[in-house]
């Protein structure tokens, strides 16, 4: 099994992302010396190496006596269902769950660290929740998330008293990609007999990797090609069509009755008229709230599906804010993978 270019890997070395493992070894370090270490929000793009990094830290870090809560809210989903599997609390009750994890922390102190909170429906619950743990306990946090605005969701009180360090992982480039990939065919060969990688390929591969920023793509297109053997230049495009293509059908799956409605009555909206504004989509769904029609404009432009735009139309109507879809090539996919979706 070809494990190295998987998802599920964990390399015993990482590259370009020295910088980011000495700040993140620093956590540990100073938590195990002094009992205490920085609150850190970890940020990047899907594909940038946060979780690989921090496995990594975590698998070496679990032998030197350190107790680590760790969690994923792409799995729980909701901030009550994400402490409860982190601490393994047997409680019906959002105030039993905090008052036992407390318990737990001050019986065994430890880090927390949390994948992908930007996933977490009610974030703001989810903040006030941890802002409650940290101030009984003092314990390290670690929140891993996509979202780059992260911040506006936390409540006042809890910015002050959680005060996040923000390390970034910034997008690999063709070049640190093709080094990724390099580096694990390099380790594949150790065990395994694989055919002929041409170079040229694999720069090409890395290239549209650097496209997407991502070098999760790119190592799954070489897999891909590998599994198939064929590193032609028209099967890797057709590899990176598919993978687009189950992308979107993945995250148009993802979505839930509420998200989907919300974009079918963009859908119908932006056939009528270019651009439109958020009293449009009042309109359309009577039943949302101002907060929550917000939510879902922000979670869609988070996304890339819809963006925001400022338009001046003078004195009469002074300054507006006006949304359409990023691209007709995003309203058309959503529209063909909507349908019959509801």
């Amino acid at each position: 099994m070809i494990k190295e270019l998987t998802d599920y890997y964990h390399p015993d070395r990482i590259i370009h992302r020295d910088h980011q493992i000495l700040t993140l070894k620093k956590v540990f370090k100073n938590f195990k010396e002094v009992g205490m270490a920085s609150n850190i929000v970890i940020m990047g793009v899907t594909g940038s190496g946060k979780t690989t990094v921090l496995n990594k830290i975590i698998e070496e870090e679990n032998g030197n006596g350190i107790k680590i809560y760790s969690s994923s809210a792409a799995i729980n989903r909701t901030s009550f269902k994400t402490f409860k599997s982190m601490f393994d609390v047997k409680c019906n009750t959002h105030e039993r769950l905090l008052s036992e994890s407390i318990k737990q922390l001050k019986k065994k102190p430890g880090i927390i660290i949390i994948d992908e909170v930007n996933k977490i429906k009610n974030i703001s619950s989810f903040f006030n929740d941890l802002n409650t743990l940290y101030r009984e306990t003092t314990i390290p946090i670690i929140i891993i998330t996509n979202k780059r605005n992260i911040y506006d969701d936390l409540p006042e009180d809890a910015k002050l008293t959680l005060f996040f360090e923000r390390i970034e992982f910034p997008p690999y480039n063709a070049i640190q990609i093709y080094d990724i990939i390099s580096d694990r065919i390099s380790i594949i060969e150790e065990h395994t007999k694989l055919p002929p990688v041409p170079e040229g390929s694999l720069k090409y591969i890395s290239a549209l990797g650097g496209q997407d920023s991502s070098a999760r793509v790119a190592l799954s297109m070489t897999l891909k090609c590998i599994l198939s053997n064929d590193f032609s230049i028209d099967h890797i495009n057709k590899v990176q069509d598919d993978m687009k293509k189950e992308d979107w059908k993945d995250f148009i799956s993802n979505l839930g009755y509420t998200q989907r409605k919300f974009l079918l009555n963009l859908l119908n909206i932006q056939s009528i008229q270019k651009d439109f504004k958020p009293c449009d989509i009042k309109k359309m769904m009577p039943d949302l709230t101002p907060p929550r029609i917000s939510q879902l404009i922000t979670e869609f432009e988070d996304n890339a599906i819809i963006e925001s735009k400022y338009k001046n139309l003078g004195r009469a109507g002074g300054r507006v804010r006006v949304l359409r879809f990023e691209s007709e090539d995003t309203f058309n996919k959503i529209e063909e993978l909507l349908e019959c979706k509801i």
